[in-house]
């Protein structure tokens, strides 16, 4: 197959009689299976993963989200206390800011989401890890305000972010 393909999975941990982080690492090496995105950084998880050979996307919880985006130190002390130790032994190629974010409070702020991301990237720019490491964010289907035609979707006008619409730049 042409281009960089794989196949993957979403590792949650919550539940009960759970194999340990070893053994779920174990048992994808013996598959297919060369990604796995987890909710967080645990780090049992992240040092059972180390040398495998499996990509891993670990996530910014999203009670974190608002205090890295108000603080370039804040984002550089989480990198620096819940990824950087593991790395390069284990295989992180992105970072999740939140996980639906947008939908999961109305009370939550879509400018702090933004902020964050910006402020992860400049951490990884700063440590020459930007090409290594993507900086991304997962939404739910809600923040589409509608999406059938696909062709005629459109974003939930609750989370457009203010500014860029007074400004007309682009999203």
């Amino acid at each position: 197959m042409p281009g960089n393909c794989g196949v993957g999975i979403n590792y949650g941990t919550l539940g009960n009689n759970l194999p340990s982080p070893k053994k779920v690492a174990q048992l994808l090496q013996s598959t297919l299976i060369d990604k796995v995105k987890i909710y967080d950084t645990n780090p049992d998880i992240l040092e059972a993963f180390s040398n495998t050979g499996v990509d891993l996307i670990v996530a910014v919880e999203n009670y974190h989200v608002a205090n890295i985006s108000k603080d370039a130190a804040a984002a550089d002390d989480w990198f620096a206390t819940r990824v950087q130790p593991f790395i390069p032994a284990t295989s992180i190629v992105a970072v999740c800011v939140g996980n639906e974010y947008l939908t999961s409070d109305d009370n939550l702020d879509p400018d702090a989401l933004v902020q964050a991301m910006q402020n992860l990237h400049a951490v990884l720019l700063k440590r020459g890890l930007d090409r290594k490491i993507k900086v991304t964010t997962p939404h739910s289907m809600a923040v589409l305000a509608s999406s059938f035609p696909p062709s005629a979707s459109t974003f939930a006008t609750k989370l457009i972010v203010a500014e860029r619409i007074d400004s007309r730049t682009p999203i």
